[in-house]
This record gives structure tokens, C-alpha cells and sequence, in this order.
């Protein structure tokens, strides 16, 4: 586990830097990284150009398919990608969910404050989420391993 701390002063512009570059990671800029599927949505409103548009069409009837209790809310905006609906949780977790079938698949707790509003973004196998206390996480979206913190 690798923990990186910066100044107090310095941490919204890095928190910042952490979504463009999640972005541009998810933009397909790096090369091994082939772009994410027609239906996924890894970061907040669907992609780096924000559209909150997806190409995917939608079936006639909607139905719900799966509710899941999270205990405390939810006030980000979900990133799905490789099967799997990340959020974060206002107690403090960011939750991987089935899409399939909600079923929980692992939890990550950060410390502190919790997440909030902080919307994950995935790219190259790696969740990354910002907390209310202006850490940046990076998580191994198969396990919820820590991969880094920046503080």
C-alpha cells in the first residue's frame, strides 16, 4: 500500500488532476486501455465529454431488477463497468454491486468523513473515488484492494 500526502492548500487542485487524469485514462488515452464498452458508465455522466447520453437502447417496459439496503444514503452518482455498479456510500464505503443481481461484492471503507457526493470513475481495473477529507483512493475493482491513497 502506498500513501501519498500533500499540503492541506494543494489538495482540491489534486483532487482534480485525480479526475482528469481517471478521465483521460477512461478516454482511451492509454494505450493498452481499450475503451469501455457501448453500455458501460464508467465515470459520472457516462464519459470524459459528460453527455450523460448512453448509445445503449432501452427496452420497451422498464422494470426494476434489484434493489440493494446500503443502511446510510447514496449521494453519488453510480460508474459501472466490467459488470459491476460502484458507489460510494455516505457512512464511509465505496460498495461494488452485481449488475446483474445486486448482490454485494465488496466493500472499501475510507476513513474519517466518509465519501458524499464523490462519483467513482473506472479505468484499467481501477476505482477511483475522492473522500470528504480530500484523500484520493485508488481501488482494484475486482477486490477492493487499495492500490494508493494521495493525501
Amino acid at each position: 500500500m502506498r500513501v501519498l500526502r500533500a499540503r492541506p492548500a494543494s489538495r482540491l487542485a489534486v483532487a482534480g488532476m485525480a479526475a482528469g487524469l481517471a478521465a483521460s485514462m477512461a478516454s482511451g488515452a492509454r494505450a493498452a486501455t481499450p475503451p469501455p464498452p457501448a453500455d458501460a458508465w464508467p465515470q459520472f455522466r457516462g464519459s470524459p465529454a459528460l453527455t450523460g447520453v448512453s448509445p445503449t437502447p432501452l427496452p420497451a417496459q422498464l422494470k426494476v431488477l434489484w434493489t440493494y439496503e446500503a443502511g446510510e444514503s447514496i449521494e453519488s452518482s453510480a460508474a459501472i463497468a466490467d459488470g459491476t455498479v460502484f458507489v460510494g456510500r455516505t457512512g464511509g464505503e465505496l460498495l461494488a454491486l452485481d449488475l446483474e443481481t445486486g448482490a454485494l461484492r465488496w466493500r472499501y471503507p475510507v476513513e474519517g468523513d466518509g465519501i458524499g457526493e464523490s462519483s467513482p470513475a473506472v479505468a484499467g481495473g481501477i476505482v477511483y473515488v475522492g473522500d470528504l477529507k480530500g484523500n484520493v483512493h485508488a481501488v482494484a475493482a475486482a477486490d477492493g484492494r487499495r492500490v494508493w491513497v494521495f493525501k
